[in-house]
């Protein structure tokens, strides 16, 4: 993997993309959650900071935290924190087929 030559730690959006801000952030983050993007390691945390309001809500601070991949019953210090925060709401997804 070369990881020595993986050493980004940010990304931008580039002036003049062909892809849609969403279409672009999606596509970098998959290559870079999956081990795709030559410039990145394989990361252990991922911050995605979009200047617009998200959620149409201006006053609120929303923080989004995506748990995607974790499997079974992973014991993780970082959610149960979140887990136990009253300010926290959680939402279970799952994709039926």
């Amino acid at each position: 993997m070369d990881l020595p030559r993986r050493d980004q730690r940010d990304i931008w959006y580039p002036q003049g993309a062909k892809l849609s801000p969403t279409a672009w952030l999606q596509q970098a983050f998959t290559e870079i959650n999956n081990g795709r993007n030559s410039q990145f390691s394989l990361p252990q945390r991922i911050e995605v900071i979009v200047p617009d309001a998200i959620l149409q809500d201006k006053e609120l601070n929303i923080r989004i935290v995506d748990t995607k991949g974790i499997d079974g019953a992973a014991t993780r210090a970082d959610l149960d924190k979140l887990f136990d925060d009253s300010r926290t709401l959680v939402v279970l997804c799952s994709r039926l087929q």
